[in-house]
């Protein structure tokens, strides 16, 4: 990914943003394929993976066994106009976060189906875990034989805020402004972002 100096993050922002958007682009290449799936990041002390699945119908399955696969989060993203900057004539842009994660993956034993299901719901839905009669047991493992469970050990993530970390700050608060009184749900949560951005760096 291009990545220019003033746009570049930290690993530990990078999985944070993973965290916080983990719907995701499966991609492989041999023939070219993507899938856009959820994903739960575990961390491992230094080492990192992911884990997911995708239906059992998805021909994709076939190109993920021990094979090397990128997967593409995005966070949130807006149109900047040029009029929304102080300084002017501007160039308009779009402002964004993204991380790229490059990795081993492998497929997963039909066993581990139904954890990866469960791990799924815990993550998303917590009362399901509590409340066993929202997805009885015999649902789960109807469920589980219905998917493919994979996980991929990560090896390289590339992660960029386009934030406009090279305008002034008088640049960057008019934009904020403009976003903040948007009527877009997307400008809105560039908008919190941005600013948790700026107050944590």
């Amino acid at each position: 990914m291009y990545i220019p100096k003033p746009f570049q993050i930290t690993q530990t922002q990078a999985l944070d943003i993973i965290e916080q958007y983990p719907f995701a682009t499966l991609c492989t290449s041999e023939p070219l394929q993507a899938t856009h799936i959820p994903l739960q990041l575990q961390r491992l002390g230094e080492k990192y993976i992911l884990k997911g699945h995708l239906a059992a119908a998805n021909a994709h399955k076939k190109y993920l066994d021990n094979r090397e696969v990128m997967c593409i989060f995005t966070g949130p993203h807006a149109y900047i106009s040029g009029s929304d900057y102080e300084t002017t004539p501007a160039v308009p842009t779009w402002n964004y976060a993204a991380v790229h994660v490059y990795g081993h993956c492998n497929l997963l034993d039909k066993t581990a189906n139904e954890s990866v299901v469960r791990e799924m719901l815990s993550a998303y839905e917590p009362r399901a875990e509590q409340q066993q009669d929202i997805y009885e047991a015999s649902y789960i493992e109807k469920l589980s034989k219905a998917i493919v469970s994979f996980e991929i050990a990560i090896t390289r993530i590339e992660g960029k805020a386009k934030l406009g970390q090279n305008k002034s700050v008088a640049d960057r608060n008019k934009v904020q402004k403009r976003l903040i009184q948007s009527n877009s749900l997307g400008d809105r949560q560039m908008a919190e972002f941005s600013e948790s951005f700026f107050t944590e760096n």
